[in-house]
């Protein structure tokens, strides 16, 4: 996720703020909850230990993971039946390369963001202005 650039004052906060995902057919389809996941996955080699890990329910993980293996061209994740080992789950060379995918997109937005910094001095703080609400937050 690309890094907030802030500006600070003694009486608000700035910030240029982006999150990106990718949708099909208006639904969401990957973005940085997925990209944790698959990355847990990997780290853990387990679904629960990955949701556990996210404070996510099984239940949802494995939503998400069967969105992700539908609208995909070919699946993420694939999961080992038990054995003397147990189970356990395998982010595919399709899955990996969408997280590096959406890490270089997001490097790449985080890239713009600092490069557009000046746009941010464009909103200092007013002496006696009026106060800023949620309905005026920058986002």
């Amino acid at each position: 996720m690309p890094k907030r650039e802030v500006v600070s004052s003694s009486k608000k906060s700035i910030q240029i703020r982006v999150r990106c995902w990718v949708e099909v057919d208006g639904v969401k389809f990957f973005g940085p909850g997925p990209a944790d996941l698959l990355q847990r996955i990997v780290d853990y080699g387990s679904i629960a230990k990955a949701a556990k890990s996210m404070d996510m329910s099984y239940k949802k993980a494995w939503a998400l993971i069967d969105d992700m293996n539908r609208m995909a061209n070919q699946p993420y994740v694939i999961t080992n039946k038990g054995g003397r080992r147990g189970g356990g789950a395998e982010v595919t060379p399709a899955g990996k390369k969408a997280m590096a995918d959406f890490k270089r997109l997001n490097n790449k937005i985080a890239s713009i963001i600092r490069l557009e910094r000046a746009f941010l001095t464009n909103f200092s703080p007013r002496r006696g202005g009026r106060k800023v609400g949620a309905e005026n937050k920058i986002n």
